[in-house]
């Protein structure tokens, strides 16, 4: 049986970010509702709204469902979006499960589905019995926006870097993220549902290193709203698997995305994960793309926990190395 006290706490945090929001669902494939919540204090505006007009979509919403579905058996994940004269109806599709929102007719999309996949992920996390399961939505334009402390040259400093995992999926990036943060290697996989951030602070140097790690799902459905999540990265990591050249293949175009939304310059560093397997790519090559890019390349496997740490320290080297000559000019 789920936590309802869990469920519930997550379900407000996700309706402080989004005050449009009025109800959460959540429905098995096969039609069972599972779970539902309705926001008290929004009750009389979404009563006012759902009149028994709109209720008539309901009735017709799970066969949409079903040949939603149908079309997408190829891809995991999928999203869709109904309107109605006084609410839209959100619905985000994993596996077997399907997460529907309601919010009011003036919500604005591109603006809330961050917050909704970051949601939806935990709710699936939940229900798929994982535990540990942190309900924070995290308030993205603080940290999107966060910048460096201010402070004096000559003294132990406090930082803030944003760093940015990207590659294709199975590349093994919250693996990376997972072992550098916990220490841990995660024995079941499951793919990252639009973002998962993880905060990690440590000393290095004499210097206070808190970094915000930005792992993001490289799914097709979620390159509208990735841009989002790029605006601010200081460090980038391009990750790729050793064992799957198409991975490496594909880096140009990763990069190419992200230098077109992140608004701001970083540091990049090249990976080439899951080293303890067979390689399809070699050292050489590797090395030659991050040298056309400016980039170190470094080779690494969560499993083992080889080179993961470094990987993270290299860049908050290049970093300071990079902002500490700036305070001197204060």
């Amino acid at each position: 049986m789920h936590n309802e006290k869990i469920l519930a706490s997550l379900s407000e945090n996700l309706a402080h970010s989004i005050p449009e929001l009025l109800a959460i669902n959540i429905m098995e494939r096969g039609g069972n509702l599972v779970y539902s919540y309705k926001f008290q204090d929004r009750e009389k505006i979404m009563l006012k709204n759902l009149n028994m007009k709109d209720y008539s979509l309901f009735s017709e919403l799970e066969p949409i469902l079903q040949r939603i579905m149908k079309y997408n058996m190829d891809s995991p994940l999928t999203n869709a979006i109904f309107d109605t004269e006084n609410y839209r109806i959100i619905c985000i599709f994993i596996e077997n499960w399907i997460f529907i929102y309601i919010v009011s007719n003036n919500a604005w999309i591109d603006k809330i589905q961050p917050f909704l996949y970051i949601a939806t992920e935990k709710f699936y996390r939940l229900f798929t019995q994982e535990v540990g399961i942190n309900v924070e939505i995290p308030r993205l334009g603080e940290i999107l926006g966060a910048k460096l402390l201010n402070s004096k040259f000559n003294e132990p400093q406090q930082w803030i870097f944003k760093y940015t995992l990207i590659g294709d999926s199975g590349v093994g990036k919250t693996s990376l993220v997972n072992r550098f943060v916990d220490g841990v290697f995660p024995v079941d996989f499951r793919p990252t549902i639009g973002l998962n951030i993880m905060t990690h602070k440590y000393k290095f140097l004499q210097n206070i290193i808190q970094l915000n790690i930005y792992d993001i799902g490289s799914q097709k459905v979620f390159a509208r709203v990735r841009k989002t999540y790029y605006i601010g990265t200081k460090a980038a990591l391009f990750v790729f698997d050793l064992n799957d050249r198409k991975t490496f293949e594909h880096l140009p175009e990763w990069k190419a995305e992200l230098d077109k939304f992140a608004g701001c310059e970083y540091e990049g560093l090249i990976i080439g994960n899951k080293s303890d397997l067979p390689r399809e790519v070699s050292n050489a090559e590797a090395i030659q793309l991050a040298n056309k890019y400016n980039m170190e390349f470094i080779e690494t496997s969560a499993l083992t926990n080889s080179n993961v740490e470094e990987a993270f320290v290299m860049l908050v080297f290049r970093l300071l190395t990079k902002e500490l000559p700036k305070l001197s000019q204060y």
